[in-house]
C-alpha cells in the first residue's frame, strides 16, 4: 500500500483548515469578527463557530427594541438634576442592570463621568439592539462608535491624501477625499476637487515631499480641523525655477461612513 502524500491534510489539519473557511464565512456573511487561537483544540473551535453561526442567522431577522425596554425601563436620575458626587454611582448601578440582561458598555478614557452618563440616559437608553439574548451571549456597545474621537487616525488619513496628492507618480484617484468639499467660502463637487488637484499637478515635472509635522486636532462648530507644518519642492513643468514651499496649513476632516475624510484644506503652495 502506497504511503499519503506529505500533501494530504491529517483529520486535524482538515479541522482546522475548516475552521478558517467558516470563519472567513461569518466575517463575509455578518461582519463576526473572530479569532482563532493556534493552540485551540479544533473539535471546541468548530463547535463555537456553529453556536457563532446559529447566533448571527437569529441575529439577522428578530426583531428590534430600546436598551431601555430591554432592561425594564428602570427609574433613573435626568442628567441636569444629578449632582456630581453621585454620579459615579448612578453609572455603577447603571452598568451593573446593563450586565444583568447581557450587554456592556464601554467608557473610553477621553469621556468623562458627566458625558458618558448623558450618553447612557439619553442616546444609549434610545438604543435599538435586537430582541433576542443566548445564554452567556454578551453584546458590547462602545461609547466611541456613537462618539468617534480618533485624532491619531485623522493625522493618518490626511499624511496618506498629501503624500497621494504630492506622488507624481500614479494618477490622483481621489482617494481620503470627501463627497462633502469646500474651498475657502463654498461647498465644491468632488469633481470640482479633483479637478483643482489635477490642475495642481499638472503644473509640475517633478515634486518631492520634504517634511510634514502633524499639530494638534481641533473640534469647531465648523468641523474637525489638523493642523500640520509642511514641507516640499517642486519643478515647474515650464522649466522655470524650482520652488520651495514651506510653512502651516490645516485639512478640514469629516467623519462619514466610520471613516474620517478630507473636505478642504489650505496649505503652502495649495487649497481647495
Amino acid at each position: 500500500m502506497e504511503e499519503n502524500s506529505a500533501s494530504e491534510l491529517t483529520p486535524e489539519e482538515q479541522l482546522r483548515a475548516d475552521n478558517e473557511i467558516k470563519a472567513l464565512s461569518l466575517e463575509l456573511t455578518y461582519g463576526a469578527m473572530t479569532h482563532i487561537s493556534d493552540d485551540a483544540p479544533p473539535e471546541l473551535i468548530s463547535a463555537w463557530l456553529k453556536n457563532v453561526a446559529a447566533y448571527e442567522a437569529q441575529y439577522q431577522d428578530v426583531l428590534k427594541i430600546t436598551v431601555y425596554d430591554r432592561i425594564g425601563r428602570p427609574a433613573f436620575a435626568t442628567p441636569d438634576l444629578l449632582e456630581a458626587t453621585t454620579r459615579p454611582g448612578e453609572i455603577e448601578r447603571l452598568n451593573k442592570i446593563l450586565e444583568a440582561h447581557g450587554l456592556v458598555v464601554l467608557q473610553p478614557d477621553y469621556a468623562d463621568d458627566e458625558k458618558f452618563y448623558q450618553f447612557m440616559v439619553t442616546e444609549l437608553f434610545a438604543h435599538e439592539v435586537p430582541d433576542l439574548r443566548l445564554p452567556d451571549m454578551v453584546t458590547v456597545i462602545d461609547y466611541e462608535e456613537f462618539h468617534p474621537n480618533h485624532p491619531e487616525i485623522i493625522r493618518i488619513n490626511a499624511s496618506e491624501f498629501l503624500i497621494d496628492l504630492l506622488n507624481l507618480g500614479r494618477p490622483y484617484e481621489g482617494l481620503w477625499l470627501s463627497e462633502n468639499l469646500r474651498d475657502d467660502v463654498n461647498t465644491i463637487t468632488k469633481e470640482q476637487a479633483l479637478q483643482i488637484i489635477q490642475q495642481f499637478r499638472d503644473r509640475y515635472r517633478e515634486i518631492k515631499p520634504i517634511g510634514f509635522a502633524p499639530q494638534e486636532v481641533l473640534g469647531t462648530e465648523h468641523g474637525t480641523h489638523l493642523m500640520f507644518g509642511v514641507c516640499w519642492e517642486g519643478q515647474p513643468a515650464d522649466g522655470s525655477k524650482r520652488e520651495r514651499h514651506e510653512g502651516l496649513g490645516v485639512i478640514q476632516m469629516g467623519y462619514e461612513d466610520k471613516e474620517w475624510l478630507v473636505q478642504g484644506v489650505q496649505m503652502p503652495g495649495f487649497k481647495f
